[in-house]
């Protein structure tokens, strides 16, 4: 790739977990920073949070579903922290033996006037066209192309609206993409020194509110719901930002813990007690509670099952109900037996 830092447009190249491997200079000096070290960062680190979420739910689905997207629409951020408008291509190929993804952005801080400008030459070509039979039937064929390519992505467009990632009451995300998150991470570098050699660490939370159906009960489903909103606002003010929290059914939460051990999930833990402690269902003085089953696993990342660690939180969440709820049980991982007593 020895042409590419000459090139004269922002072109990136990631791995297919989206860290950046190489870029031209106009993307460099345009979006990443010359002075900034951005190598194996993330390339959410130039994105706004609501392109994120599109980056996550749209265009990473669409790359390993097809292997391109073409003409997306996105929002960017410069080191300044401005926002410029950009439509971006992109295609997962492989670069020296290995997967990645190439990435082209074409800026557009004029895009109003740049959209004018391509329908005034449109026009002129199209009237052209009219002079020139050979070239007007071309034009004909290419426009056609073009519709059956519009349906097509109309038609994916729809087809991936019905496999939402995103719980419509709370707007968090559901169990789809509890999964697609979990596949797509990677854990931290393995620890030579320490011996770890290709082990991960990882924690799951799973909340449940407790008496959360005599709520509904009492005050009705729209009082319950706006309990469960204000659930899903206090989860993802106790967590930390590379942390996952979905609604998982009803209401009960799962939290994806990527590279945390149990000291850093017991702290996430007493976060989401004291941040539901605020709040109060219906009528009654008292606060809403929740049970919260946890565990923490190290272990090889190729034998990691995302069943296995929900269920074990469950178990767990059973165990801190049985209690006297209002508590986080932490379970012991499969690897590790209780003592005999």
């Amino acid at each position: 790739m020895d042409i590419l830092p000459i090139l004269p447009c922002a072109v990136l190249v990631t791995d297919l977990q989206g860290h950046m491997e190489d870029a031209s200079l106009e993307m460099v000096t345009t979006l990443l920073g010359a002075e900034t070290h951005w190598q194996g960062q993330p390339m959410e680190c130039f994105l706004p949070p609501a392109s994120r979420v599109f980056l996550q739910t749209h265009v990473w689905p669409t790359l390993f579903q097809t292997g391109a997207v073409r003409e997306i629409h996105i929002k960017l951020r410069d080191p300044q922290g401005q926002t410029l408008p950009a439509m971006v291509n992109a295609r997962v190929t492989a670069c020296e033996g290995q997967s990645c993804c190439i990435w082209v952005f074409f800026i557009a801080p004029g895009r109003s006037q740049f959209e004018a400008e391509l329908i005034g030459a449109r026009a002129a070509a199209q009237a052209l066209a009219l002079n020139l039979s050979q070239a007007n039937r071309e034009l004909l064929d290419a426009q056609a192309q073009l519709r059956a390519q519009a349906q097509a992505v109309e038609a994916s467009n729809r087809a991936l609206n019905l496999l939402s990632q995103t719980d419509p009451l709370t707007g968090l995300g559901n169990r789809r993409m509890l999964e697609h998150q979990f596949a797509r991470w990677s854990p931290a570098p393995p620890d030579r020194a320490a011996g770890h050699q290709g082990s991960a660490t990882v924690s799951l939370l799973l909340v449940d509110a407790d008496h959360f159906k005599l709520i509904n009960d009492q005050w009705g489903h729209d009082e319950g719901d706006r309990v469960l909103v204000q659930l899903a606002h206090a989860l993802q003010d106790s967590v930390r930002r590379s942390d996952l929290v979905i609604r998982h059914g009803g209401e009960e939460f799962v939290i994806f813990l990527p590279d945390a051990d149990a000291v850093v999930a017991a702290r996430v833990a007493d976060n989401i007690h004291a941040a539901v402690a605020r709040i109060f269902p219906g009528q009654r003085p008292q606060p809403l509670t929740v049970s919260i089953g946890a565990v923490t696993v190290v272990h090889e990342r190729d034998t990691l099952a995302l069943d296995s660690l929900v269920h074990m939180a469950d178990t767990a969440t059973y165990q801190a109900k049985a209690r006297g709820r209002n508590r986080t049980v932490a379970a012991l991982p499969p690897t590790q037996d209780p003592s005999p007593t």
